[in-house]
């Protein structure tokens, strides 16, 4: 399990990144603009994360509760820090598709797996370890799929994850199936 998988200081910030995504849902390019100033905590001692998302249809402010998984003390995300630092450890997302393999081969992922490759225009079954798979994105998938196992309705979760057609929110618990 790669939460408590146990790396060095580099592969951890790698780890960080991807458990911030299974967490909220975020995208990478959401976490990576993320700073200090878009936590806060509400009247009931709530924190949440406001950010601007980019792909949403009428573009603009999204708010999320986050949950105490995803607010670990390891980065202190305290509203006083509001100095424009970023919230994570900055990577690009190339370096962070890289290491997120690593991290999930010594986690342990490594069954396999068949997928469709194009060869010479041709598709071909081929079998890969299922952690050649994985990338930034797959985190966002992990939350949509912890989030229908905990019985979020799929209408919340396509809001949250800001799909347009409930049908995008329903392929993600078919990938990998």
């Amino acid at each position: 399990m790669i939460v408590k998988l146990e790396v060095g200081e580099d592969l951890e910030r790698v780890k960080d990144y991807f458990l911030f995504g299974c967490y909220t849902g975020r995208r990478y390019s959401e976490i990576d603009n993320l700073s200090y100033s878009n936590i806060t905590t509400n009247e009931r001692g709530i924190r949440v994360m406001t950010f601007f998302e980019e792909k949403k249809i009428d573009k603009g402010n999204v708010s999320l509760v986050l949950n105490d998984k995803a607010i670990a003390d390891k980065y202190q995300f305290n509203p006083i820090k509001a100095n424009g630092k970023s919230l994570l450890p900055k990577l690009t997302n190339q370096t962070l598709n890289k290491r997120v393999k690593i991290l999930r081969q010594l986690a342990g992922v490594n069954q396999p797996t068949e997928k469709i490759q194009y060869i010479h225009g041709v598709p071909q079954r081929v079998v890969v370890s299922k952690f050649e798979l994985i990338t930034t994105h797959t985190a966002r998938h992990t939350y949509a799929t912890l989030s229908n196992e905990r019985g979020m309705p799929v209408t919340v979760l396509q809001k949250e994850l800001n799909h347009s057609r409930i049908g995008q929110t329903v392929s993600i618990w078919q990938v990998g199936q």
